[in-house]
Parts: C-alpha cells; sequence; structure tokens
C-alpha cells in the first residue's frame, strides 16, 4: 500500500467515524485560541489546516507548547493536522523547509507548478494546489503529471473536483453566503449540489467569526451528512 493509500484509508475511516468531512481552517494568528477552538470543535472535524507562519508566539505559549498541544488534541480526537504552506521552491530548499514539519503534520499543501524532485522531499501526504478562490488560474494538468510518478499525492486543493483515481478534492472559501472579503471568494455551501460537493470542505471564518461555534459546527455537519464518504 502506497503511502497516498494509507492516509487516505486514514482520513475516510475519520470521515466515516465521526460522520464529518469538515476541515477547520484555523487562520486566526493567536495559536492558544487556535487550541481553545479545538478543544470545542475537534470532535466535528477529521482536519486542522493551520498556517504556522502567521502566529504570534510569546514567551507564556510558545511554538513548542502549541505543537505539543496540537498533536496531543489530534490523536485524542481523531483529526490530521495541515500544514497550508503551500511549498513552492526547488527541491534543496523545499526539503529544508519541510523538516520542520516533519513527524508532526500529516498533510501539507504544495503548489502544482514544482517538480518531482520537490514532492520527492516531503515525506507526508501532499494536496497539491491546482486552482485558488482568489484568482482565475488551473494548472490541473500539471497537477496530474505530478500524480503519475509520486505516491504520497493524497489529492487537489481545487475549486472544481478533479476526477483522478482515488484522489480527494479538498474545497476552501465554503461559508453561508456567496460573497468576497479581500481578494478572498466565499460560495454559499447550501448552493453546493450533491455531484459538485468536494469530499473535504474547508471553513474558517464562519467558524471562528462565529458567536456560536458549536452551533455553527453542527449545521455545516447537518448540510453535508449527504455527502460523507461511506
Amino acid at each position: 500500500m502506497s503511502k497516498s493509500d494509507t492516509i487516505i484509508n486514514k482520513l475516510k475511516n475519520y470521515i466515516t467515524e465521526k460522520k464529518t468531512n469538515l476541515c477547520f481552517s484555523a487562520d486566526i494568528d493567536d495559536p492558544y485560541k487556535v487550541i481553545e477552538i479545538l478543544n470545542q470543535i475537534g470532535n466535528y472535524i477529521v482536519i486542522c489546516k493551520i498556517h504556522f507562519d502567521i502566529y504570534k508566539f510569546t514567551q507564556k505559549y510558545n511554538s513548542e507548547y502549541f505543537i505539543h498541544d496540537l498533536t496531543c488534541l489530534s490523536n485524542d480526537l481523531k483529526f490530521m493536522i495541515m500544514e497550508d504552506r503551500k511549498f513552492f521552491d526547488i527541491s534543496y530548499i523545499v526539503e529544508k523547509q519541510f523538516s520542520f514539519y516533519k513527524n508532526w503534520v500529516d498533510l501539507v499543501t504544495v503548489h502544482g507548478l514544482v517538480n518531482d524532485g520537490a514532492i520527492k522531499k516531503i515525506d507526508a501526504g501532499v494536496l497539491l494546489v491546482a486552482n485558488m478562490s482568489n484568482n482565475n488560474y488551473d494548472i490541473t494538468n500539471n497537477c496530474l503529471e505530478l500524480c503519475n510518478n509520486n505516491d504520497n499525492i493524497v489529492g487537489f486543493i481545487t475549486q472544481k473536483n478533479i476526477n483522478y483515481k482515488n484522489l480527494l478534492n479538498f474545497t476552501p472559501g465554503i461559508s453561508f453566503e456567496d460573497k468576497t472579503i479581500d481578494d478572498q471568494k466565499y460560495r454559499n455551501i447550501n448552493n453546493i449540489s450533491n455531484n459538485d460537493m468536494p469530499d473535504i470542505i474547508i471553513i474558517g471564518r464562519a467558524i471562528y467569526d462565529s458567536n456560536n461555534i458549536l452551533e455553527t459546527i453542527q449545521t455545516i455537519q447537518n448540510i453535508n451528512l449527504q455527502n460523507i464518504i461511506t
């Protein structure tokens, strides 16, 4: 069994067991607040997506404390950790960049314009960025070429489903209404048909800006329950 198959099977087991396909996008800069939210919602998500480089650590709550708390919650509440680093460099640099995340993250994002050498330096599940919600480019074909030569690719970051082997589609920019904030375009989860629903929905602001986080999470789960992978 390839690395990607192992990770995909584990993720599908989480989805089936927890009856959710939600990835929480922890895009706030307070790492302690991230942990507080995860203590509330960890049972309702299968992935926590982080941007480690935006967190503002302090002497009281430093990066080591954060990594310890995050990995403990991940193990206890059964969700994966995704670093949304969007690796995009020569393999020599990617190897050095990834070394910080090795052994404590399950998934990383990688820009679809890298080469095979960069992918092979990553000892984690890879999600290839095929397109994004803030522009119109689409590099799906480049991503498919990378899939042919690497066994650690789990799926795609994409606004439209890509049907390729057993790989998964992860879609960010989902909310409760169609809107644009800065250059980020949000799609209303209620307007996404069953056929267009991705395997994993990535939601951030609609959760962490909510007045009632648990109620919001449960609403998302009820809306998307029929799309859970079995």
